[in-house]
């Protein structure tokens, strides 16, 4: 199938416009369209948003997931609605991040993959996992155990990927890389 540029919905910017084809009541319309005058930092916010309300949806309706506990804590599980307690938070992210990818699945986040992410300490050895997920608007990191880190970070913590590495980093104290 080709198609002549012109009658393509997306415009020279590359934006969608606004676009009515020959069948009746039919009206393909982006909710960015430039003529909503949405630029791209609403967009942006909106998009996350729309990410981070799917993460509290997942939290609200899986609160009692019960993850394996390895934190200092030393309490034979741990729910998915503690790890906002970064006393529980603390070494649990790899087993929670697991947990949530085999139990709960990409559908409910609105995403189309989940898989992990893992960043490793420059020196001081240790790692960091979280989920890397991935929709029509590109990848983005759902973390529940940042608070691990520090207190007051959103629980959970939902950014882009080079966000969240720099919020890990200032929130650590640390410098990581990603681990390949």
């Amino acid at each position: 199938m080709s198609f002549v540029a012109t009658d393509h919905p997306r415009g020279a910017a590359g934006r969608f416009i606004p676009d009515v084809r020959a069948e009746p009541a039919i009206t393909l319309n982006s909710q960015f369209a430039p003529s909503d005058g949405l630029d791209l930092e609403q967009a942006t916010a909106t998009i996350h948003a729309r990410r981070l309300q799917a993460a509290r949806d997942v939290l609200a309706e899986y609160p009692d997931l019960e993850i394996m506990d390895h934190s200092p804590a030393r309490q034979h599980t741990v729910r998915l609605e503690e790890l906002g307690d970064p006393r529980l938070a603390l070494g649990n992210c790899w087993a929670a991040t697991n947990e949530v990818i085999e139990q709960i699945g990409a559908a409910e986040f609105g995403a189309d993959w989940l898989d992990e992410i893992t960043i490793r300490r420059a020196r001081l050895g240790g790692q960091h996992v979280a989920i890397l997920a991935g929709d029509r608007d590109g990848s983005f990191v759902i973390d529940y155990t940042a608070r691990q880190f520090h207190p007051d970070l959103p629980f959970p913590y939902v950014a882009g990927v080079d966000e969240w590495k720099v919020v890990v980093e200032r929130a650590s104290g640390t410098r990581w890389v990603a681990d390949d």
